[in-house]
C-alpha cells in the first residue's frame, strides 16, 4: 500500500512541478524511499505512460502528458458529495490532438495481424479483373427514367 501512495504522490507532485529531475522529485520523497526506488518508480511511470520524460540520462526531466492519465482512487472520488467533486469545466480539445493523434489504439500484435491481413487481401484480389460490376452493367438492360406506369 505504501508503494501505490507513494506512486500517486509521486505523479501529484510532478503535475504540480512539471520538469523536474529524478533527483528533485527525490528530495521530495527521500523520507519515503531510497533514490534507486525512486528511479525505478520513475522508470515504470514512464514505461506505463503516466508521465512523460524529456531527455535522457541526467538530463531527464519529468511531467505528467495529460489530465486523461491521472490515476484517481475511485472510492474517495465516490465519497465526496457531486457537488464537491473536482470535474473539469469544458472539454479538451488537446486530447484529440495532443493524445489521440499520438496514440496507438492497437498493439503492436494486432497491428502485425491487420497488416498480413491486408497484405493477404492484396494477394487475393489481385487477379480479380479491375472493375466486375462495370462489366456486369454493360451487360445488363439500360435502365430508363420513364415511368411505364398506365
Amino acid at each position: 500500500m505504501e508503494n501505490n501512495s507513494r506512486i500517486k504522490n509521486i505523479i501529484e507532485f510532478i503535475k504540480e512541478n512539471p520538469g523536474l529531475s529524478s533527483k528533485e522529485i527525490f528530495e521530495e520523497f527521500q523520507s519515503m524511499a531510497a533514490y534507486a526506488t525512486i528511479k525505478r518508480d520513475l522508470a515504470k511511470l514512464v514505461m506505463d505512460k503516466f508521465i512523460v520524460a524529456q531527455g535522457q540520462g541526467k538530463a531527464s526531466r519529468y511531467s505528467v502528458p495529460s489530465k486523461l492519465f491521472l490515476l484517481v482512487d475511485l472510492d474517495e472520488y465516490f465519497e465526496k458529495d457531486a457537488d464537491n467533486r473536482q470535474a473539469q469545466e469544458g472539454y479538451d480539445f488537446d486530447l484529440i490532438t495532443g493524445i489521440l493523434s499520438n496514440t496507438s489504439l492497437l498493439k503492436q500484435k494486432e497491428l502485425a495481424h491487420l497488416n498480413t491481413l491486408q497484405t493477404q487481401f492484396s494477394k487475393n484480389i489481385s487477379g480479380l479483373p479491375e472493375y466486375p460490376f462495370l462489366a456486369r452493367q454493360l451487360s445488363s438492360p439500360k435502365v430508363t427514367s420513364k415511368c411505364q406506369c398506365k
